[in-house]
């Protein structure tokens, strides 16, 4: 019931023939050689649960109708190959993803706004592609209870960033955003996403409000000086000689998650346009 290619690098077309194999829910061929388009029978295989062909000369539009013929997929992963057009709605009708990877082609267009029906989702990655513009996306996602893994980095977003950010799953540790046109302040809000350890926000337009006055300022300089301080004592303290007297990684990724949640509500950045991360 599965296919999966054998330790040799697969080369030429996917053959039309596969769509024969009617009880086959498992087909990985990535990192190969093959190229031209997916036959439009593979995409027809109900019984799938996991199809990736990431890294591949694969091409052609995703068809429109993907996630209703492939109503019990879990895993689709088809990122660095060819594909262009828009990423199909009817996804959302795959109710069972839980992995969609479709970085690195050339996808256009705007992202659905019905991918918060995906509530086993946990890792949506569209980065490197040609998608845009609005963010409106990501209001869905609030739904996403279980999402751990959010990349739209390098695409043609643009707009401000919605506080509703804040929402998201607090399950979510990586959130890649760089490469796009966002634009406005960081919303505080994104303290609220307490298990996030890598947030990047670089190669956009984003701006940090001034100190109203020279008191706050220095309020600012003082606080931005506590967060050093308490990175540096992190580090002096998973060095000490006797491994007994050091941090234990609980107390570490505990300590880390406070400094991220204050330096968050002090802006991230401020003076002058962000490149932050």
């Amino acid at each position: 019931n599965y296919f999966q290619q054998p330790l040799i690098t697969l080369e030429g077309n996917i053959p039309k023939s596969i769509g024969r194999l009617k009880s086959v829910s498992f087909f990985v061929v990535g990192s190969n050689m093959l190229n031209s388009m997916v036959p439009s029978s593979l995409y027809n295989l109900s019984y799938m649960s996991i199809l990736g062909f990431e890294f591949n000369q694969l091409s052609g539009a995703l068809p429109a109708n993907i996630g209703l013929t492939l109503p019990n997929l879990k895993l689709f992963e088809i990122s660095g190959n060819k594909f262009f057009g828009p990423i199909p709605g009817s996804l959302c009708n795959a109710s069972k993803l839980q992995i969609i990877e479709l970085a690195y082609n050339n996808l256009v267009g705007s992202v659905s706004t019905n991918l918060g029906y995906l509530l086993d989702l946990e890792v949506l990655n569209l980065g490197h592609n040609k998608l845009g513009r609005d963010l409106d996306f990501l209001m869905s996602l609030r739904n996403c209870s279980k999402l751990e893994v959010l990349i739209i980095a390098i695409n043609q977003f643009e707009g401000v960033l919605p506080n509703f950010i804040g929402n998201l799953s607090t399950q979510l540790n990586a959130l890649y955003l760089e490469g796009n046109q966002i634009f406005g302040t960081i919303p505080i809000a994104m303290q609220n996403l307490v298990n996030l350890i890598l947030l990047h926000l670089d190669e956009n337009l984003f701006t940090v409000e001034e100190a109203n006055n020279i008191e706050d300022s220095r309020h600012i300089d003082v606080d931005m000086q506590k967060c050093l301080l308490s990175i540096l004592n992190i580090g002096i303290l998973c060095s000490l000689e006797s491994p007994k007297d050091r941090m234990s990684m609980e107390e570490v990724i505990r300590e880390l998650q406070s400094i991220k949640s204050a330096f968050i509500s002090l802006g991230m950045h401020r003076g002058r346009p962000s490149r932050a991360q």
